[in-house]
């Protein structure tokens, strides 16, 4: 016989999966829209989840606050993990964002190439 603990125990494991529902279909929300998905990239990148900075060895304050902005990051993407439909979306958001990013940086090197020939 498995033990089933106290109402009140099963009242918070009812809530901890309504909670994690809710977390599932906002993630899904905002990951069908064009701006929800550029927005998770910026946040990937606040997070230093991507882009490849360099983490500050001589300030110990720092790091740790890089660490733990890391740490969000990787728990948004475990849930994103959870579900092959959220995988997708975040491909999508990476291949719609990592575009842009490349546009950005050819439109840069191509207005600088113009400033040297000047």
């Amino acid at each position: 016989m498995e033990y089933e603990g106290t109402r009140a125990d099963k009242m918070r494991r009812l809530a901890d999966r309504k909670i994690e529902q809710k977390d599932g279909e906002a993630l899904l929300f905002l990951l069908h829209s064009k701006e929800g998905r550029w927005f998770l990239m910026r946040l990937f990148e606040q997070c230093h989840l991507t882009g490849g900075g360099t983490f500050p060895e001589g300030d110990v304050h720092r790091l740790l606050v890089m660490e733990g902005e890391r740490r969000v990051g990787l728990h948004i993407q475990n849930l994103i993990a959870a579900s092959m439909e959220t995988l997708a979306e975040k491909q999508r958001a990476e291949s719609e964002y990592y575009a842009l990013m490349n546009d950005l940086k050819a439109m840069i090197a191509s207005a600088e190439r113009e400033e040297e020939t000047e």
